[in-house]
């Protein structure tokens, strides 16, 4: 972790909490600083774990040998991309280690007691655990791949990037999510799907609306889908 990344992190999740869409999404009052810095520290505790488990993750999955001991400071910074070469399967560790850190958090949330401990602490009301739960992981898995600057998106230089595209890796999150609920806790199933993930992605807008990246993700999912509707291969 980097003082920068943690500062981007911690600013990130301030947006979150200041924003009514939050609450609305969430079902929590944020009427007080106290409500709104408590989800703040909530939403950093979980966002800055997403990063040590995704890093833990290239560890479990043998990535590390491709790190110099310099880039390992640096893993979560953009560098530039570079037409024609193809950096796809640097591309596939990183989902690789997105997929390590989704599974390692949702055991947290849901086996080892510490999502009763957040929802102890928030307090949400006239939501199901479940379903808060859910909408917290995403957030704050998908406030950091979504509210960090971003480059405008190229569809020349896809190939040439050494971590996909933020809306790449946000489905990939949900997939993974979908995969550990099947295999752990098939009663989140229904809970994680379309509508789940349009709905966190308007509360993640509603926190910059006036940001880059909701242009920039806006043009990544053209890029996903065919003239059908239905994703690229």
């Amino acid at each position: 972790l980097t003082f920068d990344l943690v500062q981007d992190a911690f600013e990130f999740c301030r947006l979150l909490s200041r924003s009514s869409a939050t609450g609305d999404l969430l079902h929590l009052r944020l009427e007080t600083l106290e409500e709104r810095d408590r989800l703040l520290a909530s939403l950093f505790m979980v966002q800055i774990q997403f990063v040590i488990d995704h890093e833990l993750g290239h560890h479990f999955h043998g990535h590390t040998p491709m790190y110099s001991s310099e880039s390992l400071f640096t893993e979560f910074d953009a560098t530039m991309p570079i037409e024609g070469l193809n950096r796809l399967p640097d591309q596939a560790k990183e989902v690789e280690a997105d997929g390590y850190a989704v599974h390692m958090m949702s055991n947290g949330l849901w086996v080892h007691g510490s999502g009763v401990r957040i929802i102890e602490q928030l307090q949400p009301t006239n939501i199901s655990n479940d379903q808060f739960l859910v909408y917290f992981l995403l957030l704050s898995i998908g406030s950091f791949l979504f509210l960090r600057p971003a480059r405008p998106f190229d569809t020349r230089l896809v190939r040439g990037e050494s971590h996909p595209f933020g809306l790449m890796r946000m489905n990939v999150v949900m997939t993974d999510l979908r995969g550990w609920a099947a295999e752990n806790e098939s009663n989140l199933l229904p809970l994680i799907d379309q509508d789940c993930f349009a709905k966190v992605m308007r509360t993640l807008v509603a926190a910059q609306p006036e940001g880059e990246s909701a242009k920039a993700w806006n043009l990544q999912g053209q890029f996903l889908t065919g003239p059908d509707g239905s994703y690229r291969d």
